[in-house]
């Protein structure tokens, strides 16, 4: 069975009901029990929730609520794939 791959951005859709296209990311988990996504993404996905709650687009509940979710998701349905030397060198890079 090929595993969809999910970015950060689509990540974030499934825990922010807001975000454009939200809706096709939550009917992708009606049609597959499990995605790849790599695990700088889950960061990446925390982070844009705190950025958001910089920016009062959510409240440190929906935060909350929304990293719990992704939690228990990347222990169950994620299978996280590890970055390769050179993109952990580069992520590191990038910030900062």
């Amino acid at each position: 069975m090929i595993l969809p791959y999910l970015d950060t951005s689509a990540l974030v859709k499934r825990y922010d009901p807001e975000e454009p296209g939200a809706e096709e990311v939550r009917t992708l988990f009606t049609e597959v029990r499990a995605v790849l996504t790599s695990s700088l993404a889950v960061v990446e996905a925390v982070s844009a929730f705190r950025i958001k709650e910089r920016q009062g687009v959510l409240t440190p509940e929906e935060v909350r609520l929304a990293v719990e979710a992704l939690e228990a998701h990347a222990a169950l349905q994620y299978r996280l794939v590890p970055p390769k030397p050179p993109v952990l060198r580069e992520a590191k890079r990038l910030v900062k």
